[in-house]
């Protein structure tokens, strides 16, 4: 039927999944949401070395405060456990930070720890069918900024 993928084939696709370029929307989306004010983080199923390669490959990491990865608590994305340790390590309360994903299952998660989430609609992505809808929804970074900027968020 299929073939066997071992650890190495699964390497050989992390490898190339790394060097995929950011969206062309994103570094401005991420200085507009900075400009208004919003502290930023990742949270990540990869490790804390994986993300942080990414960002500086991509020049993307001087616009976020932190870098969290749920390998520091053991338990990956969607589990509310890792939502509330990155609510924890930063400092501020679940229901003060905005989750922004455009996984539905990651939305999902973060609005089942207390979190607002807003979800970027990329490739046709929707919401999680069995979740709360996101407290956002925009196509992308660009928008979800301007959203929030009309909407007054800080």
């Amino acid at each position: 039927m299929g073939e066997h993928v071992d650890a190495s084939d699964m390497e050989g696709v992390m490898q190339l999944m790394r060097q995929l370029p950011v969206h062309e929307d994103v570094q401005t989306g991420l200085s507009n949401l900075r400009d208004q004010g919003y502290r930023l983080a990742t949270l990540t199923n990869e490790s804390v070395t994986a993300v942080s390669e990414r960002m500086e490959r991509t020049g993307l990491i001087s616009y976020f405060d932190a870098l969290l990865s749920a390998s520091s608590v053991k338990r990956n994305k969607p589990a509310t456990e890792t939502y509330h340790w990155a609510a924890k390590h930063l400092g501020v309360p679940a229901s003060d930070i905005l989750m922004v994903s455009m996984h539905g299952w990651d939305v999902a998660g973060a609005l089942y720890a207390g979190m607002p989430a807003a979800l970027i609609g990329r490739y046709n992505q929707s919401p999680y069918p069995l979740a709360p809808g996101p407290t956002y929804m925009a196509p992308n970074l660009i928008a979800l900024a301007e959203e929030l900027h009309k909407a007054q968020v800080i």
